[in-house]
This record gives structure tokens, C-alpha cells and sequence, in this order.
């Protein structure tokens, strides 16, 4: 399969590295020259919020609760740091790098940052950062810097980090360092969720014993001590850029796939040459690319920020095309749909990279401009003398009128009884209380989860495959498959994904009362992996008769 997915990837990459423009033939612009090409919506205004040499190349941003932006700023990309350069065998800092987690302030309230403080300094590309620390320390955050996913927290109150802890790792870094971890964001739920890029693998265990296996892209999260890690979804190629909207619901920007999927916990999506898990491929949101599969950083405009004009509308940075794509979001019950809008950002400088995007506590929209000449690993050679060092630039653009207020993040409208929420009118509410009984099943859920599979309306793709997960987690309960109405209503593939016993038992009654041909080999197949004894013999006795 490796060699599958290599051979795509490099055949995309000749396909790509044909075309010139990918080497940018202008020359770099001071930030007030480039601001002066940008274009946006006529009801908004931009301005520079930072640029060098306050800021290097920005890759991640965050907000902070005191007005204070986060950022993984970088001059090492592409080249990860020799070992030699380590300080220490944990990689903990490197000697001579640049690379470093600032944090801006805005003192003065005019959409500048005033102040800039290198919070964590020697590092090796770092990617991801959520601020957090524990009650007893001053400050802190959590943040990718190769090898590992650190804890760096000021313990004395001077401003900067004195306390450097490995949370997880190490991580893998060593095929791709434009696929590493990143994108962390802060849930409603307290647990930090991540991105894991494209052709590396990682696997790591938290301090519980739980334990991951990544190949290539994931979604992940993990508990803010360490103290809990698990894959949230499988697949996507190099997914760059999380957030949520108002329910809590998750959502992602990818490249070499969809640009955007809403991300349910548990599913699989389409990679170079991954199976899915038996369930089938997570569901679409979008069926266009936005003309380039280099698509990083995502933000979803909903809780009036804007003004309800601007509700639902997803905003995504296409680095490679040097534009701000916009969708608008509509749904089929639980199921988003995104319909293609007119570019929100264009900019005449070519050499604009927006690579992620963050609504700020403010209500403004942050714009990480990796600023260069060129973009991408496999497109152009990484010594390629092009590539610039010292550039980069974040924008802050807001309405010129109107609201500016995003508030908190709502908790899901769930807090009941799962079972009895699935009677709700609320498809949010339903998809909610299904997704709790994913997590924590129980037998009694069952039969009313396959009564709603066959109720619930068909578009309402994303409803109908958290139900399914349900399902399956359901069959692991003491006494699930017992009774009549269970074994009316199951649905074979659901059966043939659950890796039980219990579900060999309910497969082999399945193919004893009516075999079907086009069922019969995968329904032996399960027997023969997962199958007792006697579930094995009742098979051959099947196939002898």
C-alpha cells in the first residue's frame, strides 16, 4: 500500500511541479505594498495586525482568554534540526534555531500588535499551539515542536517558559515536515483535538496506558495533562486546520481530498488507498476543490459574529492559489452541505500564503501569511534557493459595521437521557445523544437506535452514519443481539464491521434463515476471524448441508 500511495503522490507532484507559477517570478513586497493588492468584501476592511521581524513565517495561531494571540512561528522550514543541534535526547530546545512560540498583545486597542514576547525559543518547527496551563503555574501552552508534543508553562511569572515537559512523543516528523502534528484546538469537552499530516506515523501511549497508532492523516485528541490520547477519525491526507461551530460539532480542511469535511468521532475518510472500516466512508460536505489541493486553516462563521447575513459560512486559506476561499453552509438535518461562494480574499502579490485562520476574541478573523515565493514540498526541491527565511505576516480583517462578538462556544444540546433524546425533534439533538451512546453504550439503546436508522430521513447522511457507529458499539453489550426484533431490523454490514463473537453468532443465525450470495463469503470470512468454537462448527455443518 505504500507503494501505492508513493506512486500517487509522486505522480501528482510531476503533474504539479510542471507548472512554473508554483515558483512565484515576482519579487517580495514590504507589508503596506502587499496590503494594498488585497481585495475583500465591501462591507469589510483589513489591516496588518504583524510582520517581520516581530514575526517570522507563521504557521498556527490561537487565541488566548486575555486578548493575547499565539504563535508558532518558524524560520527552520522545511529543514527539521540535526539531532547534533539537540540540547538534550527529548529534543527540548535547539541550538542556534529561531524558531519559536511568540505571543502578541494589542495594548493599545487599534488592531496592532504592540508587544511580542518569544514564550518558548529553540525550538524545531513547531506547529500546533492551544494555550492552557495548570492552576499552579503563571502561564503555558501546549505545542508541537519536533519530536514531541510539549507542555511549556512559566512558572515564575517572568513571562517566558521555564518548564518544558513532554506530553506525548515522540512523534513521527522524519518523512514529511509539512505533515506533522498541528492545529490544536481547545474542545468544549476539555480535551485538546490535533491534525496528523500527511506519510509520517506516530504511536504514542498517555499516562493512562491508552495508546495510539497514526499512519499519515488522523484527527486525534488528547487530554491537556497527558493523561488520556485517542484517534477521533481515520483517514483524510494531510488534514491542516480544525474548528468547531456552535454545537460543538467538528470540522476540518484537507488537502489531496475534500477541502472540508464535518468530522464524526469514530468514521473514516478518503486517503491515498486506505479501506474504510466496513462501515463505509465518512459523508461529503463539499463536491468542489476550489481549484488546488493545497487547502490549510478553516474557520466557520455562525453565533451572529458578523451579523446573521454572515451566519454559517466557511472560510478556508488555499496557500496555493494565494486566496481565502468562502463557502456558504447549508443543511440536510444534521448534514452540512457547503455551496461555493465567491473567493473572500484574493491578493494581487503572489507571493500571499494564507496558511491558517483564527477568529479572534474580538470577533476579527486572523490570518496566518506564510508569505513566500514558494509553497509545498514535493512541487519544488526543498534546497531550492527561492525559498524565503525572514518573511511573514498576520492579517486581522472585520466588518466595517455591525456586530463584532463571537461568544463563547455553546456545549451540545444534549445533557439528558441519551436513549430518550433520540426521540427528539432536534436532529442536533439526536445526532448528539447518538454520538454519547457511541461512547458509552448500553443494551437498552439498541433497538431504539435501529427503530431511528430506518426513520430517519435518507440526505441526512452525517445522522444516519453517527447512528451507525452507535449501532456497532452497541453490539458489544451483554444480551444486544438477543431478540426478535434485533435480528429483524440489523443491518448485515453493520453486523459484518463489529469484530465480536456475538456478532459471529447473529451472522451465522443470519445465514442460516436466508442466505444471500452476494453476503455469504464476507459472513464466513467474519466467522472464521472472529468466531467460538461452536459458532465455527455450526458454519461447517451449514456448508456441508
Amino acid at each position: 500500500m505504500r507503494f501505492i500511495c508513493t506512486s500517487i503522490t509522486l505522480a501528482l507532484s510531476c503533474l504539479i511541479a510542471a507548472n512554473p507559477v508554483l515558483v512565484r517570478e515576482t519579487d517580495p513586497l514590504t507589508p503596506e505594498e502587499e496590503l494594498k493588492g488585497f481585495s475583500v468584501p465591501d462591507n469589510f476592511k483589513i489591516q496588518l495586525f504583524a510582520s517581520e521581524p516581530m514575526i517570522n513565517k507563521p504557521i498556527n495561531l490561537a487565541w488566548d482568554k486575555r486578548g493575547r494571540l499565539w504563535v508558532s512561528s518558524t524560520v527552520e522550514y522545511p529543514y527539521a534540526a540535526a539531532k547534533s543541534r539537540w540540547v538534550d535526547q527529548q529534543g527540548s530546545r535547539v541550538r542556534d534555531s529561531r524558531d519559536a512560540i511568540k505571543i502578541l498583545e494589542d495594548i493599545d486597542g487599534d488592531g496592532k500588535a504592540d508587544t511580542v514576547t518569544d514564550f518558548a525559543d529553540g525550538l524545531n518547527i513547531p506547529t500546533g499551539v492551544v494555550p492552557w496551563h495548570r492552576p499552579e503555574h503563571k502561564d503555558g501552552c501546549i505545542a508541537w515542536s519536533i519530536p514531541n508534543i510539549w507542555y511549556f508553562a512559566d512558572t515564575t511569572g517572568d513571562g517566558k517558559a521555564d518548564l518544558r515537559e513532554v506530553l506525548f512523543g515522540p512523534m513521527g516528523y522524519e518523512r514529511d515536515t509539512h505533515g506533522m502534528c498541528s492545529s490544536f484546538r481547545l474542545g468544549h469537552d476539555g480535551w485538546v483535538y490535533a491534525t496528523h499530516g500527511f506519510n509520517n506515523i506516530s504511536i504514542v501511549t498517555a499516562s493512562d496506558g491508552s495508546s495510539v497508532e497514526m499512519n499519515s492523516g488522523n484527527v486525534f485528541r488528547f487530554k491537556p495533562d497527558g493523561s488520556r490520547i485517542e484517534v477521533w477519525s481515520r483517514g483524510q491526507v494531510n488534514p491542516f486546520g480544525l474548528c468547531f461551530d456552535k454545537r460543538g460539532n467538528l470540522y476540518s480542511a484537507d488537502c489531496h481530498s475534500a477541502p472540508i469535511y464535518q468530522l464524526i468521532r469514530g468514521a473514516y475518510y478518503p486517503s491515498f488507498g486506505k479501506p474504510h472500516d466496513g462501515m463505509g466512508f465518512g459523508p461529503t460536505m463539499i463536491q468542489h476543490t476550489h481549484g488546488s489541493t493545497g487547502i490549510c486553516g478553516i474557520v466557520l462563521v455562525d453565533r451572529n459574529q458578523w451579523g446573521r447575513r454572515w451566519n454559517y459560512r466557511m472560510l478556508i486559506g488555499n496557500p496555493v492559489n494565494s486566496v481565502i476561499n468562502h463557502d456558504g453552509i447549508k443543511y440536510a438535518g444534521t448534514t452540512p452541505v457547503a455551496v461555493e461562494q465567491p473567493d473572500f480574499m484574493t491578493s494581487k502579490d503572489p507571493w500571499f500564503r494564507p496558511v491558517d485562520l483564527c477568529l479572534g476574541g474580538d470577533g476579527a478573523l486572523y490570518v496566518a501569511d506564510f508569505y513566500n515565493k514558494i509553497i509545498g514540498h514535493y512541487e519544488v526541491p526543498l534546497d531550492h534557493s527561492g525559498r524565503d527565511r525572514k518573511r511573514g505576516r498576520i492579517w486581522r480583517i472585520t466588518p466595517k459595521t455591525g456586530p463584532l462578538a463571537p461568544g463563547p462556544m455553546s456545549l451540545p444540546e444534549s445533557g439528558g437521557n441519551p436513549v430518550e433524546e433520540l426521540e427528539s425533534r432536534s436532529p442536533h439533538i439526536r445526532r448528539t445523544a447518538a454520538a454519547e451512546l457511541q461512547q458509552n453504550p448500553r443494551a437498552e439503546a439498541l433497538i431504539p437506535l435501529l427503530e431511528l436508522y430506518y426513520r430517519e430521513r435518507a440526505d441526512d447522511t452525517h445522522l444516519r452514519h453517527v447512528i451507525r457507529l452507535a449501532i456497532r458499539s452497541q453490539l458489544g453489550s451483554p444480551g444486544a443481539l438477543d431478540g426478535e426484533t434485533v435480528s429483524r431490523l440489523l443491518p448485515t454490514d453493520i453486523a459484518l464491521a463489529s469484530p465480536t463473537p456475538s456478532s459471529s453468532a447473529f451472522l451465522l443465525q443470519r445465514l442460516q434463515q436466508s442466505p444471500r450470495l452476494r453476503d455469504t463469503l464476507e459472513i464466513l470470512s467474519h466467522l472464521a476471524r472472529h468466531g467460538k468454537r461452536e459458532v465455527l462448527e455450526g458454519a461447517v455443518a451449514w456448508m456441508k448441508h
